[in-house]
């Protein structure tokens, strides 16, 4: 062979090395683009995922803190319109008459020789027998003679045995 025949030949040779490296470089530019696009799309879908998880949690967090601050709204309103009502109570001839019917009732369960509790405030409401003026809070305390029985008619004691009726009563009253 001619030396340029070799020459031919060796470039006709390097030529088709070199077509090859660019035909495997392309494919491995190919195979690493499509890599790369896998991987960001696992990491976008991971965000998307971790967005989404924390705006469910977000979104949960403000409903619970809502309906905390409703709840307490109602508390509020409930307490409010029970003072009214526990005010406009004492003021009445019906607590006048819750009086004196406590104060029956108690002797009846208790016996006539009772001593009956009151607060100074109810002082011009009612009289009977055996009155002490030394009740905190309104209503009326019936207690036996030898302290041994008490039967307690007074109106924290009446809320409390009834808060839970009257809240239901309340809140169906006012569509809360």
């Amino acid at each position: 062979m001619l030396p340029q025949e070799i020459v031919k030949e060796a470039k006709a040779e390097a030529k088709a090395i070199v077509k090859e490296a660019e035909k495997e470089k392309e494919g491995s530019l190919k195979e690493l683009e499509k890599e790369l696009k896998k991987r960001e799309e696992k990491e976008l879908s991971s965000y998307e995922e971790r967005l989404k998880e924390r705006v469910v949690e977000e979104t949960s967090k403000a409903r619970l803190e809502a309906k905390r601050v409703v709840e307490k709204a109602k508390e509020e309103l409930f307490a409010k319109a029970l003072e009214e009502a526990v005010e406009s109570f004492l003021n009445s001839a019906a607590y006048r008459d819750y009086l004196a019917s406590s104060i029956e009732e108690g002797k009846r369960e208790l016996g006539n020789d009772v001593v009956v509790h009151l607060n100074k405030e109810d002082q011009e409401l009612i009289s009977v027998d055996g009155i002490v003026y030394d009740l905190d809070d309104r209503g009326v305390v019936v207690e036996s003679k030898d302290g041994k029985f008490v039967l307690d008619f007074s109106l924290s004691e009446l809320l409390e045995r009834k808060a839970d009726s009257l809240k239901a009563a309340f809140f169906k009253e006012v569509n809360l």
